[in-house]
């Protein structure tokens, strides 16, 4: 069983309230939101939620797959892409192996703000499995705490 944690601290929030289809629908994968803190350090530091392998590193997004064969992705913001990388940078490359807590990338949420942005962060384990969520919506998490079990 892996447990995938919280990337930064900050709120829970139901993949239903991700204000983007394609993650409410739950078409890329199943699991939590993360709203950072107003009062996070800039920039905000995202952690990985797993110990794995980097198969995919975006500025905005990276998925893990974890020794059990899950591939977890942390997608941060919405439309976020349409930056092409201004206020993010990316710390890891495909084919790194991190562990958990390991910084993934950093990002300025003033500039995905000041861009008329929403930063809530995506985090979700791919390929049709269920979660078993450990956090309700609206709990305040801390990096490093357990979202959820796969």
């Amino acid at each position: 069983m892996t447990e995938v944690r919280s990337p930064f601290n900050g709120t829970t929030a139901t993949l239903d309230s991700v204000p983007d289809p394609v993650f409410a629908s739950r078409a890329v994968g199943d699991g939590l939101a993360v709203i950072p803190e107003d009062k996070s350090p800039q920039p905000l530091t995202v952690c990985a939620p797993v110990s794995g392998d980097v198969i995919r590193a975006m500025s905005h997004a990276v998925v893990l797959l974890d020794d059990e064969g899950h591939s977890i992705m942390v997608h941060v913001g919405i439309d976020t892409a349409h930056l092409r990388g201004t206020g993010f940078d990316l710390k890891v490359s495909q084919g790194d192996h991190v562990t958990a807590g390991d910084a993934m990338l950093t990002v300025d949420v003033a500039v995905v703000k000041a861009n008329g942005l929403n930063p809530i962060t995506s985090v979700l384990v791919m390929g049709g499995h269920t979660p078993n969520l450990h956090c309700s919506p609206c709990t305040q998490v801390s990096q490093g705490q357990c979202l959820f079990t796969c």
